[in-house]
């Protein structure tokens, strides 16, 4: 196949087979002209071949994003020249992308049929998580460089638009398809959104000339970052209640059912395992994506940006040029209560498993005291156990437990009330403090997880704090990066930085004007011999001419006349001299007067560049410090109130262990004095 190039009239030649084809066209390499092999063209359908698309394109042509770097440009496949065939538009020509569709990692489990470089990307093994991170970061950039030319909306950003090479890399396919905006109006459509990547707006739009805003793709880029790092969607589980007919993801952003929001918890009857990862994740990412998925269902300009996921994404790239203090997740750890003790089981096993032993090592004693002072005869124990059961009959464990006990013995009818007196008031207590530490421990439970939770919400303000700071630093640092590089000088001379600027004045402007220099006094000088050389033709001819008239006069008049032509010749001639010499002399002290101020002036540029340089880096330094400080006294404040929920916490704790060993105390102290109390009565009820 034969098509033509639109902007430099080449022929170009395709294969004869596409090696991709989809709904509106299909891909070809180029084979000839070999220096375009690196590309492929897209060639239309017929009836996808229309004017709206072909003047689209040559918008998107005409305008593409701006990159820092050859690097950051690979991160798109952006067209580049329209293709034709006779005079009729067919397609367009772009970067070739290799690699697998993101769909890849996007998912629980790596596809089978990955070669084995890819298994650093499985989810749960080393380094994968930080691999994934990397994606997002490089995903997130793309889209910042998109979004900052202020035209270009996604629209159907989804990770079948991606793809992935094994080493992390990403370009973003079907440019295309997106929208071209101007304003809030509308240039161009984009293709149709999929419904599981588009925001809830989607399911209420109706498509007007008024523009999307970015924070469509900001909703769609989030989920995929999730989906990224835990394999699964953020509003994959099964429903219930007034949802349960919500099956598809669809219907499930459409009413908000993110799977980490609180107040929708209520409807999920199964949340799938996969989500548990999401707590493992660094606090600021789940700040974010909460903030997309609670916050930005209702109100899209809370949507994290790409720019706020560079942030944070580049700052897990590289640590070491973090330009912001943040407290650490450790030290974001408070102090957690222990309300569970050794000696608790006092006050929550049952009476059997407490009191048995202490009745057991008792009971021997107390009844070989009672038969001493025994007057009547023996009752025997099941006549014991039909009076003994009427008053306990409700508490069974209680009475089972004293039925073994006494299976053996007998006791004198006299001494039954104070042992069941005794033994009804042991159960008592133990009953009364069993149900008073449950209500305590429910009570300081319910303080601690109140104080938690404020915790929790104290940490999510702190980060979204951390976040705009950040913010604010960077946007400061680019505004006076922006004001620098507009500054003329700045702008003449090529390289990022003043010593770059430096470098090429030194080794490319300087050689290069000197050599300006050099050339144009060649022409002044070469200029002033051939100004002269007629003139000093002209008085050689006119000097020889007039010694040929003089030949032909008398011999007396010849020498006279011949030295008069002579000494006219010869000042004629010095004066020519003169005038080369004093204009070549005045054009070599131009010469050497440019070349002085050349390097007067290369010396002040790099000078000034310094200047330039050392104002905005001296500025940059003040914002960070600046900076630093608010970070250092916002880590301060979350610190010190830190430091007081921990009192709190500690208060709660030794509160409770307070009374939790009053209540074991009274129960030991009533089930060890048992034997006493029972001698004590039996003695004061015989004195009666």
């Amino acid at each position: 196949m034969k098509v033509r190039h639109t902007s430099t009239h080449e022929i170009l030649i395709l294969e004869t087979t596409p090696f991709a084809q989809g709904g509106e066209g299909s891909l070809y390499k180029v084979v000839v002209p070999i220096t375009y092999q690196h590309l492929v063209a897209k060639i239309y359908h017929s009836n996808k071949r229309t004017k709206q698309r072909q003047h689209k394109l040559r918008y998107l042509i005409g305008n593409p994003p701006i990159f820092e770097d050859k690097a950051q440009q690979q991160l798109i496949s952006w067209p580049i020249a329209l293709l034709e065939q006779g005079q009729n538009f067919v397609g367009f020509l772009m970067p070739r992308v290799e690699g697998e569709l993101l769909e890849v990692l996007a998912t629980a489990k790596l596809p089978k049929y990955l070669p084995k470089k890819w298994q650093r990307f499985k989810l749960g093994t080393d380094g994968a998580l930080k691999l994934r991170q990397k994606v997002c970061f490089n995903i997130a950039v793309a889209l910042y460089h998109i979004h900052q030319t202020g035209h270009y909306v996604m629209v159907d950003l989804k990770p079948d638009n991606i793809l992935i090479q094994a080493n992390g890399l990403i370009s973003l396919v079907d440019m295309d398809s997106i929208e071209i905006v101007e304003g809030n109006q509308m240039l161009f459509p984009a293709a149709m959104a999929t419904p599981e990547f588009a925001p809830p707006e989607f399911h209420l739009l109706q498509r007007s000339s008024e523009a999307l805003p970015v924070s469509w793709d900001a909703f769609s880029m989030a989920i995929i970052f999730y989906k990224i790092l835990l394999g699964i969607h953020p509003f994959a589980a099964t429903t219930k209640g007034k949802y349960e007919t919500a099956t598809g993801l669809g219907e499930k952003l459409k009413n908000g059912l993110y799977v980490h929001n609180n107040k929708q918890q209520a409807y999920f009857a199964i949340i799938p395992s996969l989500h548990q990862a999401f707590y493992e994740l660094p606090a600021v990412l789940q700040y974010l994506f909460n903030l997309c998925f609670v916050h930005g269902i209702r109100k899209p300009k809370a949507r994290p940006s790409a720019e706020d996921w560079c942030l944070v994404f580049g700052e897990e790239q590289n640590p070491e040029k973090q330009v912001s203090y943040q407290l650490e997740a450790k030290e974001l750890e408070v102090y957690q209560p222990k309300l569970e003790t050794k000696e608790r089981y006092w006050l929550t096993n049952s009476f059997d498993d407490l009191f048995k032993k202490e009745i057991q090592k008792k009971l021997p004693h107390i009844i070989n005291t009672i038969k001493k002072e025994q007057q009547s005869a023996l009752l025997s124990v099941q006549g014991l156990w039909k009076r003994m059961k009427q008053p306990f009959q409700a508490k069974l464990e209680y009475a089972e437990t004293l039925e073994n006990l006494l299976l053996e013995e007998v006791i004198a009818p006299k001494w039954q009330p104070f042992f069941l007196q005794k033994a009804q008031l042991l159960f008592d207590v133990h009953a009364l403090k069993r149900k008073h530490y449950e209500v305590e421990y429910s009570r300081y439970q319910e303080k601690v997880s109140a104080k938690q939770q404020e915790w929790q919400g104290y940490q999510i303000a702190y980060f979204d704090k951390c976040h705009q700071l950040k913010k604010s630093y960077r946007k400061k640092c680019f505004e006076i990066n922006q004001k620098r590089n507009e500054q003329p000088l700045w702008k003449a001379f090529v390289g990022k930085t003043v010593a770059r600027k430096q470098a090429f004045l030194k080794q490319k402007y300087l050689p290069a004007q000197a050599q300006d220099l050099e050339e144009t006094y060649q022409q002044k000088t070469k200029a002033i011999d051939t100004f002269y050389q007629p003139k000093w033709e002209a008085l050689e001819k006119a000097h020889y001419q007039r010694l040929d008239q003089i030949n032909k006069t008398k011999a007396a008049q010849k020498v006279v006349k011949k030295q008069e032509e002579e000494t006219y010749f010869v000042s004629e001639r010095q004066f020519i001299i003169e005038a080369i010499q004093t204009e070549k002399e005045a054009v070599k002290l131009e010469y050497t007067s440019q070349k002085k101020l050349l390097d007067f002036s290369i010396k002040n540029y790099i000078e000034q560049l310094e200047a330039i340089e050392s104002n905005a880096a001296n500025q940059i330094k003040a914002i960070e410090q600046s900076s630093m400080l608010k970070f250092m006294k916002l880590a301060d404040e979350t610190l010190l109130e830190k430091k007081k929920l921990n009192q709190t916490l500690l208060d709660l704790e030794t509160s409770f262990n307070k009374v939790l060993k009053e209540s074991i105390d009274l129960v030991k102290t009533a089930a060890s004095n048992l034997d006493a109390r029972l001698v004590s009565d039996r003695t004061e009820h015989l004195k009666d």
